[in-house]
């Protein structure tokens, strides 16, 4: 019998894992090994769905096998996509109000993050105009690098042993082959479309993960 803090985190990952999102953080979505296991959805590459931030039953998470890239987890890389949206705009907003530091920790995982900033000598007699369009660029690129260094960090840390629902090891999945360039893949795809303009991040992502 689980205990009433075990049930609730447990009650919590699944609510989350079904695409519940708490807060303007990213959702937790469930990974599938590139294997023939239970659980394991292989897709058509031309047919995953719309990519969604907030939970949408048309959004296809599984693996594809590709030509070029091998087997490619989809669910990997909208995770590490939105996390790239995510950190980013936190990022924006904090060079915008010239603060020095800020942190952030992913869902479901207890490591916290610090990012400290240093700013420039001329940083405070520029333009706003000038300030935003570099602090866009800045934002994006850096976005991108702490996306992929946690979710890096989330590799590690199942490889030593953390469990993100209940007593199930994840272990078997820590760095096999396809998440890394998985991760990496969805850190570079947001980012384009993030460079572009965010007028609509999910179907612009719809459209750059089918291309």
């Amino acid at each position: 019998m689980l205990r009433p803090f075990a049930s609730t985190f447990l009650l919590l990952v699944l609510l989350e894992a079904a695409g519940c999102q708490f807060g303007d953080e990213p959702r937790y979505r469930l990974g599938c090994y590139p294997t023939s296991t239970i659980g394991t959805r292989y897709y058509d590459p031309n047919d995953l769905g719309l990519h969604s931030y907030k939970f949408s039953p048309a959004e296809r998470n599984g693996i594809v096998y590709t030509c070029k890239a091998g087997h490619v987890d989809i669910t990997h890389v909208r995770i590490a996509a939105d996390w790239t949206k995510f950190l980013a705009n936190k990022t924006f907003q904090r060079l915008m109000k010239n603060d020095k530091e800020f942190s952030y920790r992913m869902n479901t995982e207890p490591t916290r993050c610090f990012v400290k900033i240093t700013y420039p000598d001329y940083w405070t007699v520029l333009t706003r105009e000038y300030k935003e369009q570099i602090a866009r660029t800045v934002s994006i690129k850096l976005g991108q690098y702490l996306a992929f260094t946690s979710t890096s960090w989330h590799e590690i840390l199942t490889w030593f042993d953390f469990k993100v629902i209940g007593p199930f090891p994840e272990f078997p999945s820590a760095f096999s082959w396809e998440d890394s360039f998985s991760n990496l893949l969805g850190a570079r795809i947001a980012g384009h479309v993030l460079l572009n303009g965010e007028d609509n991040f999910d179907k612009e992502m719809t459209l750059a993960i089918k291309e």
